[in-house]
């Protein structure tokens, strides 16, 4: 494997990938990915409300099989049916672990070159928009990011986001818990914004490396204070007593 750091500038991240990653990753050479895993399970007859993360348990021959219809047509990277396995979601179906093994093992025996681990939304909104807190989302995420590495993943492609505190949480836990490869995309509405309003030319600046870690800077800051303020507090009830 030949390591590459995400940012030649600055002593950060160094990523594990092989020559040809490392090209795609300096932007010498573009990468195929595949098409929908969820429209060609609904073709094949998944039903609604069904968890399409459990056919990788349930029937690992059709997922594969769908990974090699993808590399047949030229896809140099599959992406494993994992984007909505995470903890939230799947509750007491099935665990994280045994979903990202399945899943990227249906990947491996298409004989993809690359088989990308997929994390998608949690399905809440984060704070303050919603109630689900950041800490809570970056957990869940570093959870499937855990899981797919142990599986063998090559890369993790974080997709559909619409809010960017929610793609930070996934990217501080994908930067945090591996050293695999990361692509990260949004979707953006007709109008060129998230349906939160973001645009394109604001996510890019949001989730540079540099963002990331001053991000995490803050965060770690904000931490320390609300520490201090809580001992501060014992102190002071513990005078009064």
């Amino acid at each position: 494997m030949t390591p590459i750091n995400d940012n030649p500038t600055r002593a950060m991240r160094v990523v594990r990938c092989d020559e040809t990653m490392a090209a795609v990753l300096r932007g010498e050479r573009f990468l195929v990915f595949d098409g929908a895993m969820g429209t060609m399970l609904q073709q094949a007859g998944l039903e609604a409300g069904e968890l399409p993360e459990l056919l990788c348990l349930t029937n690992p021959e059709e997922i594969t099989g769908i990974h090699i219809q993808y590399v047949e047509a030229g896809s140099e990277v599959v992406t494993a049916n994992t984007f909505g396995a995470n903890r939230r979601k799947l509750g007491d179906a099935a665990s994280v672990a045994d979903v990202f093994a399945a899943a990227i093992a249906c990947g491996k025996a298409s004989g993809a070159k690359y088989v990308a681990a997929d994390i998608g939304p949690t399905g809440a909104l984060l704070e303050p928009l919603g109630t689900m807190p950041f800490d809570e989302a970056y957990e869940l995420f570093a959870e499937q990011v855990r899981a797919a590495d142990a599986a063998g993943a090559d890369l993790f492609i974080i997709e559909t986001m619409a809010d960017l505190l929610e793609m930070k949480a996934a990217i501080l836990a994908a930067k945090e818990n591996s050293d695999l490869p990361i692509f990260a995309t949004m979707t953006f509405g007709e109008d060129g914004r998230t349906f939160l309003g973001t645009t394109p030319e604001i996510a890019a600046v949001t989730h540079t490396p540099e963002s990331t870690v001053k991000y995490r800077a803050v965060q770690a800051r904000r931490a320390l204070r609300r520490e201090i303020e809580k001992q501060e507090n014992e102190l002071k009830g513990g005078a009064v007593k």
